[in-house]
């Protein structure tokens, strides 16, 4: 099924004919950055070669990372209380298991060695450890669950507490919002930027306000339906800002690697300009929000092996921008040390976003 958007290119006959006469955008343009291939060795290793990272490892070959900020520092603490539970918790659960095997094996080969002892009440003795044993092995389990989701879930909010803290400025004001809250479907589908979406997962949905503007962000992932399961069409963070608007719809694409999830929304579309680090769409007036403030701002960015790719919208909705990122952000550790350069990477990325939206915020008030 098509989304609006294709309808209306449809309904509109100038666009008929490109459309007959040209590939697809998908087919006709390169969507995946032209840089120069950087094997993934030497990547990681230039990426980690910055101030703020140390990659000496202690004697289980375990990366010992240096924290330049407490917040950081914080995370890991957070962290590694976790996954002492964890280990002390699951620990537990192993020597229950161990003694109470041992009970059962026992409860059936000691009274079979004893002479004069009824073959049946040696059957009722092993029967009734057995179902004793399972009965603590039961208990301790729900325990268990229950302990370990509480530690999860308090490692959890110190996470984004602190990730919050250390990666926006000041300039973002009264952000509210949990590691539990999500970000509603119909605010993801406003964006245009992917369509055919059945399921979007997300945690940590914030709103804040930046220069009076209305903002939101949360952490999601997006998805449609494959033809034997559903397919990833998007992991990482997605913004709103409200009040940069437009009735001719924008839409820029940052070129990625070879794990970029491009937008699925380009055909139809009419192509305003294409490079080696990014493609531009838009219709009607749309290239007059293209400022030198906005490019400029643009060119800020460079996608890498954290930060994949992003793509961002301006329409009657609002600006929308969707920032894809690897897994060694969006996942949150557990058993390994935190590594802070992805959340410094992020940062980074961040404040380049409030530039971009400070360049169009200078577009509107010129008008």
């Amino acid at each position: 099924e098509e989304s609006d958007f294709a309808d209306e290119i449809k309904e509109t006959p100038s666009q008929e004919p490109a459309e007959e006469e040209k590939p697809e955008p998908e087919e006709q343009i390169n969507l995946y950055s032209e840089k120069e291939e950087v094997p993934i060795q030497k990547e990681e290793a230039a990426f980690e070669k910055k101030d703020e990272v140390s990659i000496e490892k202690d004697k289980k070959g375990q990366p010992l990372y240096q924290y330049a900020s407490k917040d950081l520092a914080d995370i890991e603490e957070a962290r590694n209380t976790f996954h002492h539970i964890y280990k002390k918790l699951n620990l537990i659960k192993w020597i229950i298991t161990g003694v109470g095997l041992a009970l059962v094996i026992a409860s059936w080969v000691v009274p079979s060695a004893i002479s004069g002892i009824n073959a049946n009440v040696t059957m009722y003795i092993s029967l009734g450890t057995t179902a004793v044993v399972l009965a603590l092995l039961g208990g301790y389990s729900f325990l268990f669950r229950k302990k370990v989701d509480a530690a999860m879930k308090t490692y959890f909010k110190d996470f984004y507490d602190h990730t919050c803290h250390f990666v926006y400025p000041e300039s973002v004001e009264g952000l509210t919002g949990t590691v539990d809250d999500k970000l509603p479907q119909e605010t993801f589908m406003e964006s245009d930027i992917y369509k055919d979406v059945v399921k979007v997962g997300s945690r940590a949905y914030m709103t804040f306000t930046y220069h009076g503007k209305k903002a939101l962000i949360a952490d999601c992932a997006a998805q449609k339906k494959g033809a034997k399961a559903l397919e990833t069409l998007f992991v990482g963070k997605f913004l709103k800002f409200e009040g940069i608007t437009s009735k001719d719809e924008l839409l820029v694409y940052l070129k990625g690697n070879k794990r970029a999830l491009p937008p699925n929304t380009l055909h139809g579309r009419q192509l305003l300009e294409d490079s080696k680090s990014m493609v531009i769409y838009g219709s009607g007036k749309a290239r007059s929000l293209l400022t030198k403030k906005v490019r400029e701002a643009l060119a800020k960015f460079d996608t890498n092996k954290t930060f994949i790719d992003m793509a961002l919208t301006v329409n009657e909705k609002g600006l929308f921008i969707a920032m894809g990122y690897e897994d060694d952000l969006m996942v949150l550790p557990l058993d390994k040390p935190f590594n802070p350069q992805p959340t410094i990477q992020n940062k980074e990325d961040i404040e380049k976003v409030l530039n971009l939206v400070d360049a169009f915020e200078l577009r509107f008030e010129d008008r």
